[in-house]
């Protein structure tokens, strides 16, 4: 059994969860795998984040595998292509988070494995409408050391950074 790095509960838009994040980098017998979201970095070693409007949060580019992802590195690619409007290559696994919903009327969100992954930004396009919502996102390069300040996720969000620098840096 895989115990977790680090384990909190926390209140998202008014539900209750349990979040659980893992330094495991074996997917394959992972199921219920809602989420694929990416610590993409370009060649500045710059971490690419986005928001949809000025007073949205920040976040990562990544999203729902969709019946025409084959595989959980189809999902970041084809995200972060619709996203932020950047090509990826050498996508490497970063931990994972399970998260179970404490709320018993959440049924649809009961358990869910939220994926995350580094990636190496090979190129940045113009920015297009995000078919997904129909919007034009803000796109911002950041350090990884000013993550938090954009994404302030706290100890969780600080957990995932560290599993993405060891990843990017082979450590992982």
């Amino acid at each position: 059994m895989v115990t977790p790095i680090f384990t909190e509960e926390m209140t998202w838009r008014g539900y209750r969860f349990l979040m659980e994040v893992f330094d495991n980098n074996d997917y394959s017998k992972l199921k219920d795998i809602q989420q694929v979201y990416g610590f993409l970095f370009n060649e500045k070693d710059e971490i690419v984040i986005f928001r949809k409007s000025p007073d949205s949060e920040w976040c990562l580019p990544g999203g729902t595998p969709e019946k025409c992802d084959k595989t959980w590195k189809g999902t970041l690619i084809r995200e972060a292509e619709e996203e932020v409007d950047v090509e990826i290559e050498d996508i490497k696994p970063a931990g994972y988070i399970k998260s179970t919903a404490l709320d018993n009327n959440l049924q649809k969100f009961r358990v869910g494995i939220m994926l995350r992954a580094v990636a190496k930004v090979t190129k940045v396009k113009p920015q297009t409408i995000d078919p997904a919502t129909g919007i034009l996102n803000e796109r911002k390069f950041i350090r990884a050391k000013d993550f938090l300040k954009y994404c302030p996720w706290g100890a969780n969000g600080k957990a995932q950074l560290e599993l993405a620098m060891r990843a990017r840096d082979g450590k992982g």
